[in-house]
């Protein structure tokens, strides 16, 4: 092999391992997330203005390792919370929804997996209704919920919420919602002012 085609090779070679070499417009998922991170994703896949965002009460029993993020927006009268919370895949929940079933189903990604899809209507004397989405991918479990506005029909339908329920599908399925995260996405977290 001629010295020429060495170097050819071995500059080939370099520059398709540095291609491979992370996600998301170039920027490697290798940062552990944190709540602004998670926030910064949520306002950037959601594509309304928030009004508010701070720590979730949604990470619950998920264990110490689990991050999440309420994110308000909206006034007046469709004010609603997209709560994003991951976790290490090992603290997933039991799935307790069985597809097909009243408010249950599942949602594809564009990663070829499935997510898990519960809803729950208007009760008027208790509970506005709400909308999860769940899956694991790869080493996280990630959940994705929908409070707010009264729910009264199957979310995916044209209205039923005051966001577009593909822009939740977005959420969940953002490469950069996840135990780790970009660099980028924890800078952008760490300049939002609305966080407290």
């Amino acid at each position: 092999m001629s010295r020429t085609t060495w170097t050819t090779t071995a500059t080939l070679a370099a520059v398709a391992l540095l291609a491979g070499c992370g996600s998301s417009g170039g920027d490697a998922v290798d940062v552990p997330t944190t709540g602004r991170a998670l926030t910064a994703a949520v306002i950037d896949d959601i594509g309304n203005e928030p009004t508010a965002a701070g720590p979730s009460e949604e990470v619950g029993d998920l264990g110490g390792d689990a991050v999440g993020a309420d994110v308000r927006f909206g006034r007046g009268a469709r004010p609603y919370t997209v709560s994003t919370v991951v976790a290490p895949a090992d603290a997933a929940p039991d799935d307790q929804c069985v597809a097909g079933s009243d408010g249950c189903d599942t949602v594809a990604l564009t990663d070829g997996g499935r997510a898990t899809m519960s809803w729950s209507l208007l009760d008027p004397d208790e509970d506005p209704g709400s909308v999860t989405l769940s899956t694991v991918r790869g080493d996280s479990y990630v959940l994705v919920r929908y409070r707010g506005t009264a729910l009264r029909q199957d979310p995916r339908n044209a209205g039923a919420m005051p966001v577009d329920f593909t822009a939740l599908v977005d959420v969940l399925d953002d490469p950069t919602v996840g135990v780790l995260t970009t660099q980028r996405r924890v800078d952008q977290g760490d300049n939002l002012s609305l966080w407290g």
